[in-house]
């Protein structure tokens, strides 16, 4: 019995610190003393982590995550409603007005589901969309009323791509630096006093730490199955990003 390796390099802040505080949690269960940790574990190991719960805490607050995502799905109605809009026309009175539609649906269509595209594809869509639809089809646009709906989806794919960029992103590497030194110093005090419980059974057998064992294996493999999903799910998007460069241009 010993307790398992955790490739803590591998976990986001948050996984990071709440992996750390399920482990500070179950050694004050079972007691540093008992384990016979208490000179790491409360010299070096706890101040490292009161560092960690303060740099999250900035982290968290400063997160932009979900305000991009709300300023995401606001681009994504705009565009999903300028869709609709020019696929409506095509069953408009006017002969003219139908052909400018099937126009503009060609155009729209060889973007494809832009609002399911990946944060920095769907910009460069929105962006080179717009500059179709004011430059090469800004007549077939004007005469289905669309320049609100254009200048619309400009302005928000703008500020979306200027929050990404600049203030938050900014903000938040700062915030990172200051979390990435923590983590230097946490993992390796966390390795030494994992190395040292496991060479404690080996000399004074299993008894003592079995539950602490098995209760602490049960977390690190909680952690390693996070990894492997989102290794997979990136594996996922990848697969599809290059499916997307691989298709073939429609011809307009």
């Amino acid at each position: 019995m010993k307790i398992e390796n955790s490739n803590l390099s591998a976990l986001h802040n948050e996984e990071h610190f709440q992996f750390h505080t399920q482990f500070t949690n179950l050694v004050r269960e079972h007691t540093a003393e008992i384990l016979k940790i208490s000179e790491p574990f409360e010299n070096s190991y706890l101040p490292c982590y009161q560092r960690e719960n303060e740099s999250i805490k900035l982290i968290l607050k400063s997160s932009f995550t979900e305000i991009l995502q709300k300023m995401d799905e606001e681009r994504d109605r705009v565009a999903l409603g300028l869709v609709q809009v020019i696929k409506a026309h095509i069953n408009h009175p006017e002969p003219e007005v139908v052909k400018a539609a099937k126009r503009l649906k060609i155009v729209v269509d060889a973007y494809g589901k832009m609002y399911e595209k990946s944060y920095n594809k769907e910009t460069a869509a929105i962006y080179n969309l717009v500059q179709d639809l004011t430059g090469a089809y800004s007549a077939d646009a004007t005469m289905l009323n669309l320049d609100n709906w254009i200048a619309g989806l400009d302005n928000c794919n703008q500020q979306f791509e200027g929050l990404e960029k600049e203030r938050y992103l900014e903000l938040m590497e700062r915030t990172d630096l200051r979390m990435e030194t923590i983590r230097e110093e946490i993992d390796p005090i966390y390795q030494m006093i994992v190395e040292r419980i496991n060479a404690l059974i080996i000399i004074e057998g299993e008894a003592a730490y079995a539950r602490f064992v098995e209760e602490h294996n049960l977390h690190i493999e909680h952690y390693k199955t996070i990894i492997a999903q989102r290794r997979g799910r990136a594996q996922a998007r990848r697969d599809k990003e290059e499916n997307e460069n691989n298709e073939p241009g429609i011809e307009i």
